[in-house]
């Protein structure tokens, strides 16, 4: 999923509230899973299907002035903050 801003296309961040919605979504879709209010393009998969499923969130909002913050936030949400090197060739819990 690409994010573009919370209210206003490519010129707003996220509040936490709205980061917590896309963090749920991203839970219940890592499940194999749709949310309830899903808007679908497509059929949906067959009853039962329920992989697990990698998703991937890129934000793409106000020309990269809000992105890394609000992608650090999603991070810190799945608990995976800690993985990201704090400099180049190190991991934050070396």
């Amino acid at each position: 999923m690409r994010l573009h801003g919370d209210t206003e296309l490519y010129k707003s961040g996220y509040t936490d509230e709205a980061l917590g919605r896309w963090f749920e979504r991203m839970q219940i879709w890592s499940k194999g899973e749709q949310p309830k209010d899903a808007k679908l393009i497509a059929e949906a998969a067959p009853r039962g299907s329920k992989d697990e499923r990698d998703v991937f969130c890129y934000f793409d909002n106000t020309d990269k002035l809000w992105a890394p913050y609000d992608a650090r936030k999603i991070l810190t949400k799945l608990d995976l903050l800690k993985n990201l090197p704090a400099e180049p060739g190190k991991l934050m819990d070396e």
